[in-house]
């Protein structure tokens, strides 16, 4: 399987947790190995609390409000839910909009697993692999997505 996060991805990645470093000081967030089926662990009094995969847009909330919904894979919900459950811990998922200086929004994997999944829209990145074609969630701004802050 291929990797398909960039060194560019990890660096908006990184910013993000920096951010998100200034805004909980209590947390310790532990940056998981490539191909691990989540970007960070987060520490509290030295015990795993919560996984958390981060997606950065380059675009505003704003913009991307107007095109409609976030989409998220169907597995990816799977997965997060699952690692979760075996681990005993929360698992979030966070975007951050403007390469990671604007505004940041989490859903949390749990109030997510009722979705119906749908097949994907065909996007401009569309790289011809099996993963792009798998099934995706739409998430209502109102009902699944907070905002951190």
């Amino acid at each position: 399987m291929p990797i398909l996060e960039t060194p560019a991805d990890r660096l908006l990645q990184y910013k993000t947790i920096y951010r998100l470093e200034e805004i909980y000081p209590q947390f310790t967030f532990i940056e998981m190995p490539e191909r691990a089926l989540m970007d960070y662990l987060v520490v509290y009094e030295c015990r795993a609390t919560m996984f958390l995969e981060i997606k950065t847009r380059k675009e505003s909330m704003a913009q991307i409000k107007n095109y409609g919904g976030l989409m998220l894979k169907q597995r990816k919900i799977a997965e997060a839910l699952n690692l979760a459950t075996a681990l005993q811990v929360q698992s979030y998922f966070l975007w951050t909009f403007e390469d990671g200086d604007g505004t940041i929004v989490r859903a949390n994997a749990r109030d997510l697993i009722e979705l119906e999944g749908h097949e994907p829209p065909r996007r401009r990145n569309y790289r011809g692999l099996a993963c792009d074609n798998e099934y995706v969630v739409y998430l209502d701004w109102d009902r699944h997505l907070e905002i951190v802050e």
